[in-house]
């Protein structure tokens, strides 16, 4: 008797049809949320280990906050002036290039914190362009997408923070946060292998 209601929810909001088309760019984020939790939660320990003041870490991480905050903007901007892909691009390699100098720029007073900055922003810089990607594949469900990209990625994201804790404690904080470059290098890899990132520059708005 429920087998009408049933096959019409399913044709209503089928998981296949809405997944498979975002999941590159699910992936993207996914990614960039695990960096960026991961930065949150262990530069603070980082930089108390090296005897900083808990008025100073906090300085570091407004920085590299702002940066996360102002990085959408800047990629929306550039996306439109250069691609899509362009900016996907920029915005792996920057971040792998920020990560791997973040730990020696600690030899330079104050360097780190420009550092932050920039990787915040590069880290970020692609975000609103690949929900906008995401939506344009499945048009029919935009307020999910959002909701995926934007809100289910981080959560995933913050909680596979506990398994980089666990490999933190066994072999040092420094060690992750070096290897945390390996992330933005897997973006870079799907930008080239997933067809779904290559639709060219976002339209002019009237």
């Amino acid at each position: 008797m429920n087998k009408a209601p049933r096959e019409a929810a399913r044709a209503l909001y089928p998981p296949r049809a809405l997944l498979a088309p975002i999941c590159p760019f699910f992936l993207f984020v996914l990614i960039i949320s695990i960096t960026a939790m991961n930065l949150y939660s262990f530069v603070p320990i980082f930089f108390r280990e090296k005897g900083l003041s808990v008025g100073m870490i906090g300085f570091f991480l407004s920085a590299f906050a702002l940066g996360c905050a102002i990085g959408p903007l800047l990629g929306s901007l550039m996306a439109r002036r250069c691609g899509r892909l362009r900016t996907l691009v920029i915005s792996a390699a920057a971040s792998i290039v920020f990560l791997l100098i973040f730990l020696p720029a600690q030899s330079a007073p104050f360097c780190e914190i420009f550092v932050l900055l920039l990787l915040g922003i590069s880290l970020m810089f692609p975000f609103s362009v690949l929900i906008d990607m995401a939506q344009e594949r499945v048009p029919q469900y935009l307020g999910t997408v959002s909701s995926l990209l934007g809100g289910f990625a981080w959560g995933c994201g913050g909680l596979l923070v506990i398994f980089f804790a666990g490999v933190a404690e066994a072999v040092g904080i420094e060690k992750v946060i070096g290897g945390l470059s390996l992330l933005p290098l897997i973006n870079l890899g799907l930008v080239f292998a997933a067809p779904s990132f290559r639709s060219g520059k976002i339209p002019n708005q009237k």
